[in-house]
């Protein structure tokens, strides 16, 4: 089973928190034009630039608990973007500090820590994050997102597929619809899965939105056997946010599965290097003895 949609959920409700701390960090300003689109930076660094600001206006503000909570989302965001979980302690310090600061009535904070425990795969405190956001207020789509992530991982297919309803009732977008969309993938449902994730690609704005929903309709062209579809997506992905790590694996998975060997190794030995993790290095790895080299492999 492919991992689930939580970054989508991460990167919505960051992207609504980081546009309200933008808000008050002087956004009156007139607008320096707009750059030519090789210029337009990566979303991670757009995020560290959000960070930074967020940091700065915590030093003169330590008790602005809706800026706490948006850095801690900005954290968990970035984490996502780079595919670096250490920023993980940063981002719940930054949370549990909004929820310390506020402890009622602060549910950016409750669904921020429930996304953080979702990507740390801590699913039941998930639930319970989201669950305790969702007393506060029933109507919190993005709640509701982070308790069909965590239904979803603890295996309670129906209460998933209750929440994302929910979530699509109250905010009908691209969190919701990406979600939907798994949920029809893991029901077999793959037509209606694909049709859904367009919808949840008509929605995406950001760069990195546009890459992960690329992703996801990559990954549904490759288990319906559809290898020139999902390099197609791969592709248009990779040009919306080259630093999309999930991107390069699935361009590799299809070059190797194309008989382009030497393909897939250069892109394996790229996510490699960017992120050094058990699976990456592993699929590098195999990849490499399939080419007979097998003496590199096994360094």
């Amino acid at each position: 089973m492919r991992s689930p949609l939580r970054a989508v959920a991460v990167g919505s409700l960051a992207a609504v928190a980081l546009l309200a701390v933008g808000a008050v960090f002087g956004l009156r300003e007139t607008p320096a034009p707009a750059p030519a689109p090789a210029a337009v930076r990566a979303p991670a660094d757009r995020l560290a630039e959000s960070i930074s600001r967020a940091q700065d206006r915590l030093r003169e503000l330590p008790r602005d608990h809706e800026t706490w909570a948006a850095l801690g989302l900005a954290y968990v965001e970035r984490a996502r973007v780079t595919a670096d979980p250490s920023l993980y302690p940063k981002a719940e310090g930054a949370l549990r500090r909004s929820l310390k600061v506020r402890a009622a009535g602060n549910p950016v904070a409750l669904v921020g820590l429930g996304a953080l425990a979702n990507a740390r795969h801590e699913f039941a405190a998930a639930r319970t994050f989201a669950t305790d956001a969702l007393r506060g207020n029933p109507y919190n789509a993005d709640a509701y997102g982070v308790l069909a992530d965590a239904h979803t991982q603890l295996g309670d297919a129906p209460a998933a597929t209750a929440a994302i309803q929910r979530m699509l009732d109250l905010r009908p977008g691209l969190a919701a619809y990406a979600r939907a969309s798994y949920d029809l993938e893991q029901h077999g449902r793959l037509t209606e899965a694909t049709e859904l994730m367009r919808r949840a690609l008509d929605a995406a704005v950001d760069p990195a939105d546009v890459a992960f929903c690329r992703n996801q309709l990559g990954e549904l062209a490759w288990f319906a056997g559809d290898l020139r579809g999902a390099a197609t997506e791969y592709a248009a992905g990779i040009a919306a946010d080259p630093s999309y790590q999930p991107l390069l694996r699935g361009r590799a998975r299809v070059a190797a599965a194309s008989g382009r060997i030497d393909a897939a190794i250069a892109d394996a030995a790229t996510v490699a290097a960017r992120t050094p993790t058990p699976d990456t290095l592993m699929e590098y790895a195999e990849l490499l003895r399939l080419d007979g080299r097998a003496p590199e492999a096994e360094r």
